[in-house]
Order: C-alpha cells, then sequence, then structure tokens
C-alpha cells in the first residue's frame, strides 16, 4: 500500500510540474507574431501528447487507490 500512495504522489508531482512548464510557456512575452504562433503550437502539441494522457493516467490511478483504500477499510 506505501509503494502505491508513493507511485501516486510521484504522479501528481510530475503533473505539477508539466503544468508549470505549460504555463512557463504560455506566459506572455514580447516577441514577434509568427514566433507567437509557433509557441502556441508547441504548446498544443505538448497537451495533446503528454501532458493529458499523463494527468488522465494519474486521474486513474486515484481513483483506483480510492477503491483500494474503501475495499481494505472493511
Amino acid at each position: 500500500m506505501e509503494h502505491l500512495r508513493t507511485l501516486v504522489l510521484i504522479g501528481l508531482v510530475g503533473d505539477l510540474m508539466l503544468l508549470a512548464v505549460i504555463l512557463a510557456e504560455l506566459w506572455p512575452r514580447p516577441m514577434r507574431q509568427e514566433a507567437r504562433v509557433r509557441r502556441e503550437r508547441l504548446v498544443a502539441r505538448l497537451m495533446a501528447f503528454v501532458a493529458l494522457p499523463i494527468m488522465i493516467l494519474t486521474i486513474a490511478s486515484l481513483a483506483m487507490v480510492a477503491v483500494i483504500i474503501s475495499s481494505s477499510a472493511r
């Protein structure tokens, strides 16, 4: 059970790190329009292919932990 909690915490920390990277990329900075469009496309790809699947897996693992904890409490 302790290993499961550790894995979930590692997943949550990873999610927070990804969120920090995405927010840092979206932070407004002075740049040309062309570079801004390129950056927004990069962030969209990062969200679609990296961040969203990891966040979905973390939510699923949290649900699994909740089920395990509730079944072991009985």
